[in-house]
């Protein structure tokens, strides 16, 4: 159910510089106009498929996207996230250089005015990392266990 910002989600991986992709959208039982939204700018970009079923969660949905997808590479993005044009580009071209398995990178977030009383997200998880610096597994693993701050998310 996020109407609000759903076209404007689909708009930001439309507009990528990274062209080759397939933009896989699991409708996990909205009840409000998102899907209307998305059939509509499916209908001016042959790279948007849309799936429906009942509410079953995050977690079902991106299985089930995983279950459709047939590229190299997968990213999640959620109905109310926003991407710089050269987000994914940059992202692929990272993981051919280096050859990894995964990426994941810091984002902004954005609210409606209305939500009071709640706390601020933060997903600058990157802030203590090496920018240059390529972490292996063995790595990562280590750091979460002596506590350092940084938890990457399945949509970063």
């Amino acid at each position: 159910n996020t109407e609000k910002y759903i076209r404007q989600t689909v708009e930001s991986i439309m507009s990528q510089t990274l062209k080759e992709l397939e933009i896989i959208i699991i409708n996990d039982g909205s009840t409000d106009e998102s899907l209307k939204i998305v059939e509509k700018l499916a209908l001016q970009d042959n790279r948007i498929q849309t799936y429906s079923q009942a509410n079953q969660g995050v977690s079902v949905a991106r299985n089930e996207g995983i279950a459709r997808a047939q590229g190299e590479y997968i990213y999640f993005m959620d109905s109310d996230d926003l991407l710089d044009t050269d987000a994914l580009e940059m992202c692929c071209h990272k993981c051919e250089e280096e050859e990894l398995d995964f990426i994941f990178f810091d984002a902004r977030t954005f609210r409606e005015d209305s939500f009071t009383n709640t706390p601020q997200l933060s997903y600058q998880h990157t802030e203590k990392l090496d920018d240059n610096k390529v972490y292996s597994g063995i790595e990562v693993l280590k750091m979460q266990l002596q506590n350092y701050v940084f938890t990457p998310s399945p949509c970063l």
